[in-house]
């Protein structure tokens, strides 16, 4: 199993309508809100600012948008629907017929060290949202159910001396705490810890060899 993802590029995390005088305007605006968010952070940047920098009036801005915050929602929807398309095209059972379960649990651990290391400064943006926004929070729980489900889709499907409710539960712990390591690696200020650093192939050992253990499989 191949220890990389190539992730799609952030460019693609936007809506597109119908009408190409529209697609193009709120292509703009969700390109420019985005990359504030992410440089300056949520709370910092205005609608004002989001208006002059994509050349869009903060009038058509507040046609399409209740506020920002349905700004922020729209820009973060776009990247559940981008990272989840693409995971859904990597677990295509076809990829899968002659893998293993420890093959699995290693592309699991891999989604999600990859995405929090090429998508850093999304996931900043969404865990200090995650803080204040109960919305926020809902969604992020959400977006792990629906990994969770597409993933127990190949756990099922293979040996495994755990009964179908007790894997599911297992599965979920084991996603839910090695998110968190993920995130307290990449999203701390300065170097990354070097006992929870994403990139170093150690680390990786570990964090298998424990979730090995705790699915009751052979490390």
């Amino acid at each position: 199993m191949t220890q990389h993802i190539d992730w799609y590029p952030d460019t693609d995390w936007v809506f597109t309508p119908a009408q190409e005088r529209s697609r193009n305007s709120l292509e703009k605006v969700l390109l420019t809100a985005k990359t504030l968010f992410l440089e300056r952070g949520f709370e910092e940047t205005t609608i004002t600012e989001i208006s002059k920098l994509s050349g869009v009036s903060v009038g058509s801005i507040y046609h399409r948008f209740a506020d920002k915050q349905a700004i922020l929602q729209t820009v973060l929807e776009g990247y559940r629907r981008t990272r989840y398309a693409q995971v859904l095209e990597l677990v295509e059972p076809e990829r899968w017929r002659e893998r293993s379960l420890r093959e699995v649990l290693e592309f699991h651990i891999e989604v999600i060290f990859s995405a929090t290391a090429r998508d850093a400064a999304i996931y900043r943006l969404i865990e200090r949202q995650r803080m204040v926004s109960p919305r926020v929070n809902e969604q992020v729980a959400a977006w792990d159910h629906e990994i969770c489900e597409l993933l127990l889709g190949l756990y099922r499907t293979r040996a495994c001396s755990l009964d179908a409710s007790e894997l599911t539960a297992r599965v979920k712990l084991l996603h839910n705490l090695v998110r968190g390591a993920a995130l307290w690696s990449n999203l701390g200020a300065g170097p990354r810890h070097h006992y929870l650093d994403v990139e170093d192939a150690d680390h990786r050992a570990r964090v298998t060899a424990l979730a090995l253990s705790y699915l009751e499989l052979e490390p």
